[in-house]
């Protein structure tokens, strides 16, 4: 059976703003059930740093309908990729 959860990039929101439930957003605007978020973290290539690459990825389930390229987060106009 096909998983129905589609990742969805969420690019442009600033470091403070990550602790913000851009999936639960997503969910209010009407595109499908949240199923969690996580942050895409980066290592510099000397040192081996982590870092917060400044993408979000929320897994939502039953993607209804297409999303926008750009959203708006709070107030934050961010580019929305996803493929599915």
């Amino acid at each position: 059976m096909p998983s129905r959860r589609t990742p969805v990039s969420i690019i442009g929101l600033p470091l403070e703003a990550k602790n913000f439930q851009v999936g639960k957003t997503l969910e209010e605007m009407g595109f499908g059930r949240h199923v969690y978020t996580r942050p895409v973290m980066r290592k510099t290539p000397t040192k081996g740093t982590v870092y917060y690459s400044g993408i979000l990825v929320a897994v939502m389930e039953d993607l209804s309908a297409p999303m926008p390229n750009y959203i708006s987060v709070r107030g934050y106009r961010v580019r929305a990729i996803h493929t599915g």
